[in-house]
């Protein structure tokens, strides 16, 4: 691409492609690409034996999801030369910024339409299951069924605090890193991701001390699939952010290099505000209708 290398900037030392935006196709960054690696084939070989172990034995599901996790992590981890501020910014003058300090130009780099893209499917998903909820509870006369009682509110509600109150560490540790102020960013992070692994603890504590689970009826099933799956994701998220917070206390962001941490609270947001109307589906509803 000897003419887009002159017209955008692009370096020939890595893997370089003009982005544009989206709507109009004017050019904005150069999107800096991974090198080529066998990682991705492991990836795709951890994920197939994920499913695999759906069919022979459950307990091979996290075995083999902690492995996707490590190999995710291996294939996204900086090394030396991609540690460089030289090398995050590199380009001739007056080229377009890399999309690795796109952001600090105010420019969207591609995660942030990968990481939208991603809510809207799963926000497709999470209300797929409200509409779940709803429709076994039309299908009886008693919600819940078979002499359940109502679910309490008191741990549920103190729980949903702790984890909408976690979104304010989140934004100040963004906020922070975009100034430069690093120690903001790292105790953010570090104080979101204890009020994330308080809220499973505590609904660990809640769900534990039920009478009945997923087998006991369809009202157990939907609740406890509704809970497992939110839960899920808290703890993806509790797992991305200690890698972000890891490379923080490396140094490894600063005011022009912040990507993966605008990633990492676009989606911690997003795993906040779903939560609340789960929250009035499994606790509040049963009360009112």
């Amino acid at each position: 691409m000897p003419d887009a290398d002159r017209r955008f900037g692009l370096l020939r030392e890595r893997r370089e492609t003009p982005g544009t935006s989206w709507l109009d196709a004017l050019p904005q960054q150069r999107v800096v690409l991974p090198s080529p690696t066998i990682i991705p084939l492991f990836l795709a070989l951890a994920v197939a034996f994920t499913f695999i172990g759906f069919m022979i034995d459950v307990i091979l599901v996290p075995i083999w999801a902690v492995a996707v996790f490590a190999v995710i992590v291996a294939w996204h981890w900086p090394n030396a030369r991609e540690r460089s501020m030289e090398w995050a910014s590199g380009g001739p003058p007056g080229s377009l910024p890399a999309s690795t300090v796109a952001s600090s130009y105010g420019v969207r780099p591609p995660f942030y339409w990968g990481m939208a893209g991603m809510i809207l499917i799963e926000t497709v998903v999470f209300g797929g299951l409200i509409s779940s909820y709803f429709y076994l509870r039309a299908a009886v006369g008693e919600w819940p069924p078979g002499g359940i009682e109502e679910p309490e509110l008191l741990l549920p509600t103190i729980n949903t605090i702790i984890l909408v109150l976690s979104s304010i560490p989140i934004y100040l540790a963004d906020k922070g890193i975009r100034k430069g102020n690093q120690t903001r960013l790292r105790y953010g992070l570090a104080a979101s991701f204890l009020m994330g692994a308080a809220f499973l603890a505590l609904k660990y504590v809640e769900y534990s001390g039920l009478d009945y689970n997923w087998a006991t009826n369809a009202y157990g099933s939907i609740q406890w699939t509704i809970v497992g799956f939110h839960s899920a994701h808290v703890l993806a998220l509790l797992l991305k952010t200690l890698v972000v917070g890891v490379l923080a206390f490396q140094g490894y962001f600063n005011e022009r290099r912040n990507a993966a941490v605008q990633a990492n609270g676009i989606y911690w947001h997003f795993v906040v505000l779903i939560w609340i109307p789960l929250y009035l589906t499994l606790y509040v509803s049963p009360y009112l209708i």
